[in-house]
């Protein structure tokens, strides 16, 4: 496979501890031709380890399109990723994500997202259509796949993992800055669509996407403002509908949206009062957003500057480490797990107990990968809720599971 340039775009704002995460877990990928640019809050790459990245820019307006934008300028690969700071990718990301563009038809791609424990799927393949609403494809779980959808739809591409080529973003403008914070990845999605560009699916590709809070969302994930989904949903529906269908599309999104905020309330994570402020600035938020001006794109080069590789030691594959012991040894094997990192190699450790307990990924720092849960628990979406298992079988059954997401393909092909 010819190793195409990349570059890796980390946008941050306020998060420093998520955005060290996130560049410890890019320090760790199979890809071995890659760039890191991060657009961020002045405090938060003063606070950073940014050693080996290959551009940096301040940035402190709250416009995640704006600051896309500036990662595309600073970029100089001929693919470019984007990778949100809560969220940090498995090491053979950037390898199968890239893989997808052997395809010379492609010219976007996006991969799978689990959610904050690490096993649960949060994104597996999406369209959408001119109304901003998703709709699920069926996408095999182990195969690149360039969906086919609909005139008038978009296979979408989620926006904490992505993928364009480079003469692609230059020529639609990169991401149109009147979706400050709410359906960018989307609105370049039905661009690309409409320049009849395919779009590939990488499941193998994953991310997890931890949620973290911002603005707009709860540490629960539940909304703490609305205004700028109702202002994004005003422009794309202003874009992408005709003007007979404006108000059925705004009826319909308040109702999805109020659906949501209700189902919080049952939850226990919201109060009727949360909920009444939110709906009304959901709704102001759409009349402002009805006259915001769209498509002042920014003129996008070919290359600004020169590609600089990341720099640091490759991982030999042999120096892949799985550790693994019973939950009571967590702590000497978290030591040792944390050791192996600091020395370079890339560490997976798996922790069991005798139980049915659900299982659990996280990403630890200083960066390594640790995955808890019961010998006959459940760790993937197929499997059932008990099944027995001798420990050394489920192990490996577990180590087998992620290797293709994980492991050097010299390991696992």
């Amino acid at each position: 496979m010819t190793l195409t340039t990349v570059s890796v775009v980390v946008v941050s704002h306020g998060r420093p501890e998520d955005l060290l995460k996130c560049l410890t877990a890019l320090r760790q990928q199979t890809h071995a031709n890659f760039e890191i640019v991060v657009v961020a809050d002045a405090s938060s790459l003063s606070a950073v380890d940014l050693q080996g990245v290959a551009a940096t820019q301040v940035f402190d307006v709250a416009n995640i399109s704006q600051a896309r934008n500036i990662g595309i300028a600073l970029s100089a690969g001929e693919l470019i990723a984007f990778i949100d700071d809560d969220a940090v990718a498995e090491p053979r990301w950037l390898e199968h994500l890239s893989g997808a563009f052997l395809d010379q038809k492609v010219g976007a791609a996006g991969g799978f997202v689990l959610g904050r424990n690490g096993i649960s799927l949060q994104w597996a393949g999406q369209s959408i259509d001119a109304t901003g609403t998703d709709h699920t494809l069926a996408i095999e779980a182990d195969k690149t796949a360039v969906p086919q959808v609909a005139p008038g739809f978009a296979v979408r591409t989620q926006g904490t993992n992505m993928m364009f080529r480079r003469e692609v973003l230059r020529r639609l403008g990169g991401f149109d800055p009147a979706f400050a914070f709410y359906l960018e990845d989307s609105d370049l999605n039905m661009r690309i669509a409409a320049d009849e560009i395919q779009t590939a699916i990488a499941p193998l590709a994953v991310v997890h996407h931890a949620f973290a809070p911002n603005a707009n969302r709860r540490a629960d994930r539940g909304p703490a403002d609305l205004h700028e989904i109702g202002a994004s949903s005003a422009v794309f529906h202003c874009k992408y509908l005709r003007e007979r269908d404006w108000a059925p599309a705004r009826e319909a999104m308040f109702n999805a949206q109020r659906r949501r905020l209700l189902g919080f309330m049952v939850d226990g994570r919201s109060e009727p009062r949360r909920v009444e402020q939110c709906l009304d600035g959901l709704l102001r938020g759409y009349d402002e957003g009805m006259l915001r001006q769209s498509g002042n794109f920014p003129e996008l080069s070919e290359r600004n500057t020169e590609f600089q590789p990341f720099s640091s030691d490759r991982h030999d594959p042999a120096e892949d480490c799985v550790l693994h012991g019973h939950w009571r040894e967590r702590h000497r094997l978290r030591r040792q797990a944390a050791e192996l990192t600091t020395s370079g190699h890339r560490v997976s450790l798996f922790l069991l107990h005798q139980t049915s307990f659900f299982h659990r990924m996280r990403y630890r720092m200083p960066g390594y990968w640790e995955q808890s849960g019961g010998v006959y628990g459940k760790s993937d979406r197929a499997d059932p809720l008990w099944a027995y298992w001798r420990t050394a079988d489920r192990l490996r059954r577990e180590v087998e599971r992620i290797g293709a997401v994980r492991f050097p393909s010299e390991h696992f092909g």
